[in-house]
């Protein structure tokens, strides 16, 4: 599965780029100093709390039919989230910028978040894994 995660990533690491530098220029704009090393820091942020966003969604949805899924929240990112927040909330050192109102880093994130849940994308993922790491028919 390793494989399929490096697949998924390789497919979304160019958005990650345009959207990193879609939050520096407007970090730029409202003149917040350290701009590429706060919009690194953004990103990773936003990341984050996608994924949180994204279990919980798929906790909710799977819950109906196996209520068991909730044992699955240690996969949940949320002290890395924490973490990033503090540490975002410290770097601007009372510095604001709402990236919500910039079109690009909306836009940028729609696509993200549809890359890492389309199902050709993980498709193609799981079939090179598949071809990367085939089972072993013998046993």
């Amino acid at each position: 599965m390793a494989d399929a995660n490096q697949y998924v990533a390789d497919e979304v690491q160019p958005d990650l780029l345009k959207m990193e530098y879609s939050i520096k220029m407007e970090f730029d704009k409202c003149r917040i100093e350290n701009s590429a090393l706060l919009a690194k820091v953004e990103l990773a942020r936003c990341m984050a709390e996608l994924a949180c966003l994204s279990l919980d969604k798929r906790i909710e949805e799977v819950r109906p039919y196996n209520k068991e899924v909730t044992g699955i929240t240690y996969l949940r990112l949320t002290d890395t989230f924490k973490v990033l927040d503090e540490l975002s909330d410290i770097l601007y050192r009372g510095g604001y910028c709402n990236l919500n109102q910039s079109d690009n880093c909306k836009r940028g994130m729609a696509i993200i978040q549809r890359k890492l849940t389309d199902c050709d994308i993980i498709s193609r993922a799981i079939n090179e894994s598949d071809k990367l790491n085939p089972a072993d028919k013998d046993g």
